[in-house]
């Protein structure tokens, strides 16, 4: 999945799949992302990393706040700025560069919500050696992606 965010060519559309694949966002979170949305930066209690915090209202219109690598959420934070506070994103068009970039990778094309799961499975393992127990760790990543029910999240470790 790194590679195909890599290979996206648009300065937007990258930086909406670093934050689907960075912090496990739908896409239609990165899309209403506003400068209201950004939080402040602190450390993220699991890794122990510096992260920006980001609040998003997701499915349901639940609202969350969602840990985001630094240099991602720093990149949002400009892009913003830059932007008159939106992000310069078309979804179709979002949709056809990652396809593209998936093509020009030879990776299978999954949809965006791919992205989504390789952050819940690199979430897991981190959290695993961090020293979260299993129990833990599902409970923490249902909460940083935005889901109510354990057996959601389940889904993403297949």
């Amino acid at each position: 999945p790194a590679a195909v965010v890599q290979a996206v060519q648009g300065e937007g559309h990258r930086l909406a799949a670093r934050l689907q694949l960075g912090a496990g966002f739908r896409v239609s979170e990165v899309l209403g992302l506003n400068r209201a949305s950004l939080q402040g930066e602190t450390r993220d209690p699991v890794s122990g990393r510096w992260a920006g915090l980001v609040e998003v209202v997701g499915k349901g219109g639940f609202g969350r706040v969602q840990y985001v690598p630094l240099e991602d959420y720093r990149a949002l934070a400009a892009h913003l700025e830059e932007h008159r506070g939106g992000l310069a994103v078309q979804y179709k068009a979002y949709l056809a560069d990652l396809h593209r970039a998936a093509d020009a990778v030879g990776e299978a094309w999954a949809g965006t919500h791919a992205l989504r799961h390789n952050y819940v499975r690199s979430f897991l393992m981190e959290a695993a050696g961090a020293g979260l127990g299993a129990d833990a760790m599902m409970r923490e990543a249902m909460a940083r992606v935005g889901h109510h029910r354990m057996s959601e999240v389940r889904t993403y470790c297949r």
